[in-house]
């Protein structure tokens, strides 16, 4: 990864620091974890998806390393066991507290579990920040660019210091450390990424037009983006900004664009009047797969996705059909890019789309923003 992009250590506290400690990351690229543990001297045991030790090439290597494995937006007593036991073995523990990969280089806000479990382990902590890796390899695409990367290792906290802080402050210490906006330090450093076709596979991550609004219709092409309903279209530039006609876009990143366009998705869920131009936008084919006892995925059938009133419905072969009531469904996330997860009850499910443009997060903020809306409603709420 080196011979693709500068890699800069600014400060790194971890070199005289003896383990057990623990090293708290933002998560920006699949590499993270090789660019920390280079620059660390003793191996890290990494808090890893359990979904990366059902793949037969992977689960070896993690196990080798003694990666401590952890079901994504569910309570897992394992992951507290293994890092309890990485403590009573000097080990270094590694973990990633915002759960995934973040899509726009900002940090995603911390959940209080991690200064819980901070406070538990009561051991000296180190935040490795990465600066530049988000835009080397946005979540979105499928390809490396060339440019900076920085990172720092900082010991924020000390068991002494721990003991002496509430959960609530501990967590203002984490949150405050690892905040980073790619944006914003881009613009200081004034960084550039180069590569080839920088736009594809945008459409996983941008999914409304922002000129004719139409939804699920964008497409990308070497460094545009395209919208095939209204042909107004984009160029994304290695400063990881758009243009339009040479000139800035309506939106000058892919995280402003996001955050107007979830906007615009959070009044279609919650609007009445748009439930049919919606559904009808929300049709994908698919393959779908349920996972056994042993976590290993088996495939149902292929078929297609659709958006019902309550629920999503998969329409497989040999008239194979599983409804899915949205307000049941448990632990939704977004694995490998375009791969939509999710429990119900106590089966996982796992949604991979046939067109690897296919926006799994789409349907990952809708089910999101509809269980919102059920939860006003349920509690009385006037929206």
């Amino acid at each position: 990864m080196e011979s693709r992009s500068t890699i800069t250590i600014e400060q790194n506290d971890t070199i005289d620091l003896k383990p057990p400690y623990i090293i708290l990351s933002n998560h920006v690229t699949n590499w993270d974890p090789f660019y920390i543990n280079c620059y660390v001297n003793e191996p890290i045991c990494f808090v890893a998806s359990d979904s990366l030790f059902r793949k037969p090439l992977l689960k070896p290597l993690l196990h080798y390393v003694n990666a401590i494995p952890k079901t994504k937006y569910k309570s897992d007593t394992r992951t507290i066991r293994g890092m309890v036991n990485a403590k009573k073995e000097n080990r270094v523990i590694g973990l990633f507290p915002e759960g995934n990969r973040n899509w726009d280089g900002q940090t995603e806000p911390i959940p209080l579990a991690v200064s819980k479990l901070v406070k538990m382990l009561t051991i000296p902590v180190v935040v490795a920040k990465i600066k530049g890796g988000h835009l080397s390899h946005p979540r979105w695409a499928q390809s490396f660019r060339k440019g900076p990367i920085s990172i720092s290792f900082e010991k924020i906290l000390d068991p002494n210091q721990i003991e002496d802080l509430s959960t609530d402050q501990v967590l203002q210490v984490i949150r405050q450390s690892l905040d980073h906006d790619e944006r914003s330090w881009r613009k200081e450093t004034e960084a550039t990424y180069s590569g080839k076709k920088l736009a594809n596979y945008l459409e996983r991550y941008l999914f409304i037009c922002p000129d004719c609004k139409e939804l699920g219709t964008l497409r990308s092409k070497k460094d545009k983006l395209i919208c095939r309903v209204c042909s107004s279209s984009v160029t994304y530039t290695k400063a990881g900004t758009f243009e339009k006609n040479g000139q800035a876009a309506d939106f000058l990143t892919p995280k402003d664009w996001n955050n107007w366009q979830l906007e615009e998705l959070r009044d279609m869920i919650f609007s009445d009047s748009t439930t049919r131009t919606f559904q009808e936008r929300m049709k994908d084919s698919v393959k779908l797969y349920r996972a056994d006892q042993d976590g290993n995925f088996s495939l149902l059938s292929e078929g297609s996705l659709l958006w019902e009133d309550r629920s999503i419905l998969f329409m497989g072969d040999h008239n194979l059909e599983q409804n899915f009531p949205i307000v049941k469904l448990d632990g939704a996330n977004v694995q490998m890019n375009n791969r939509l997860e999710f429990y119900l009850e106590e089966s996982l499910y796992s949604v991979v789309f046939h067109h690897p443009y296919t926006s799994a997060y789409k349907w990952l903020q809708s089910i999101l923003y509809y269980q919102e809306k059920q939860a006003f409603e349920e509690d009385g709420v006037l929206l």
